[in-house]
């Protein structure tokens, strides 16, 4: 229908709200989220350079004042720097034959075996 949105489409259409807000409908209503970051101040410089100030993060002493690094800080931005940069990733691949015992076949009322892929 011409001049609404996908969503408004399917509701008059008569369509119930459930089936209407399909995923096009949902991308519709999404926020751009980088656009508000950039708004709100959260610029990819402002990012940087906080990351590379956790990068050189210290822990002063409470006791004698003296300052040495903060380890925790700085193995946490070394590691979200690899990730940022696409060196570690948190997928895990699994493939092949999973053996599952005889209460699960049961109640999924599959065969002995599974093909799994979890990507």
């Amino acid at each position: 229908m011409q001049g609404l949105t996908q969503y408004d489409s399917a509701l008059k259409a008569g369509y119930s709200r459930s089936v209407a807000l399909t995923k096009t409908a949902r991308i519709e209503n999404q926020i751009d989220i980088a656009k508000l970051c950039e708004a709100k101040g959260l610029t990819d410089d402002k990012i940087i350079e906080t990351h590379l100030d956790m990068m050189n993060a210290e822990v002063v002493n409470s006791l004698d004042g003296e300052s040495k690094p903060n380890w925790n800080v700085r193995s946490k931005a070394v590691e979200l720097a690899y990730k940022v940069k696409g060196h570690i990733t948190n997928t895990v691949k699994v493939s092949g034959e999973v053996l599952h015992n005889h209460f699960i076949a049961d109640m999924i009322d599959k065969a002995d075996v599974i093909d799994v892929e979890v990507v």
